[in-house]
């Protein structure tokens, strides 16, 4: 019987040495952060089995291999939710309120999905995320001006809205906390304002500023063409493209697939200083496919032989052609 009891001991302990000290390899949620958590789900439209009620998250120090339920969630030890990296998903809707009672999240990324907001309605119940530090939106729908609250959260380090069609002119901001900002391949006009952020990263580029010498970390002063920053009206600095009371935005030509098609932008509301009016279209404005939901596409290889498959850049290195 010693020696059994001595065995399972040694088992024990060679266990937590060989975890860090943590015996269990997953954590437990609690019942109020599942109910959060799910509520997300169905808001955004998530439709991964991982998220259901009673699966366990995996810990932000995991050991590679280890896996867990709620996919793209990793949480600290006690079970909190610390970030939500939820890529090319094709997720929808809204971020619903009971996201602010996950108050120790410190990153939420969901690039290269379908969300079409207003960006200041989309991220309204993140204004309350006190330890949020970095919140990427890449390559969505999100459209209309830059909220002032967004980019003077306490402790944001990281704002990622590089490929939306954002317009209107960004608002002053101290964002002293702000280390990279990239809000290049929208349609922002005026000149980029002054702030008090040491910015590690900033791009500005592919926009519709008149200056923007502010934000130019990268070397990029490439701006959109007169033709393109006429639409919406949105002329190299014109403040208000779509009237005072409108709003550039994009209209999905295909309801039945963003992605990949082809979409017009209107003024919704107020009026077009530019020309075309409150309901004036423009010609469409091509969006790239879908990245495929993994890390290499190119393995197992989807082209036949001879020929090899060849990662590309498409969608940030998870594209590929067969060459």
């Amino acid at each position: 019987m010693r020696t059994l009891f001595a065995a399972v001991l040694i088992c024990i302990v060679v266990t937590m040495c060989d975890s860090g000290g943590v015996a269990e390899a997953t954590i437990s949620l609690s019942p109020a952060t599942e109910t959060a958590l799910l509520a997300f789900k169905s808001s955004v439209g998530l439709t991964d089995a991982s998220w259901a009620a009673g699966q366990a998250c995996l810990p932000t120090d995991a050991e590679p291999g280890v896996t867990a339920g709620w996919t793209g969630l990793t949480c600290d030890e006690d079970g909190n939710p610390e970030a939500i990296i939820l890529p090319n998903l094709n997720l929808q809707g809204s971020i619903p309120p009971q996201i602010a009672t996950l108050v120790t999240l410190t990153a939420i990324e969901m690039n290269n999905n379908s969300f079409h907001a207003r960006l200041s309605d989309f991220v309204g119940n993140l204004l309350a995320l006190p330890n949020l530090k970095t919140l990427s939106l890449c390559d969505n729908y999100l459209y209309g001006p830059i909220p002032a609250s967004l980019l003077n959260m306490p402790i944001l380090n990281n704002l990622l809205l590089t490929k939306n069609f954002l317009s209107g002119v960004v608002p002053p901001f101290s964002g002293s906390s702000l280390k990279f900002l990239f809000l290049n391949g929208n349609f922002l006009t005026g000149a980029f304002p002054a702030s008090q952020a040491a910015y590690s990263a900033c791009s500005s580029s592919h926009n519709c500023f008149s200056d923007s010498s502010r934000c130019r970390t990268d070397g990029v002063a490439t701006q959109r063409s007169a033709t393109e920053c006429a639409i919406c009206g949105a002329g190299i600095g014109v403040q208000q493209p779509c009237g005072a009371q409108g709003v550039c935005a994009p209209v999905v030509t295909d309801a039945a697939s963003q992605h990949g098609q082809k979409l017009e932008l209107k003024c919704l509301g107020g009026s077009n200083p530019g020309g075309g009016g409150g309901g004036g279209t423009t010609p469409p404005v091509s969006r790239p496919p879908a990245c495929k939901n993994q890390r290499n596409p190119c393995k197992p290889s989807p082209c036949r032989r001879p020929k090899r498959c060849i990662r590309t850049n498409s969608c940030k290195g998870r594209g590929y052609r067969c060459g």
